[in-house]
């Protein structure tokens, strides 16, 4: 199975919109098709410039994914 790493910039393009090659790499991720994986110094970008650029509802969106998601930390 292909692994990839995301950077915060996948992650908030993803999440912040449902087209685009970032969402169809969190869909597939999600759809256990491909194996994501995440540092703990990127999921700390992503919630900061998340938090700092958009509106409260594509934080509590992110927040959801990454509780559902299999994402490997």
């Amino acid at each position: 199975m292909t692994r990839v790493f995301l950077d915060s910039s996948v992650i908030i393009a993803g999440i912040n919109s449902a087209t685009g090659a970032s969402s169809l790499i969190l869909e597939l991720s999600k759809e256990k098709k491909i194996i994501a994986s995440v540092s703990e110094m990127v999921l700390q970008e992503v919630f900061r410039n998340i938090k700092k650029k958009f509106p409260e509802e594509v934080l509590i969106h992110f927040l959801k994914y990454m509780a559902k998601s299999n994402i490997e930390k």
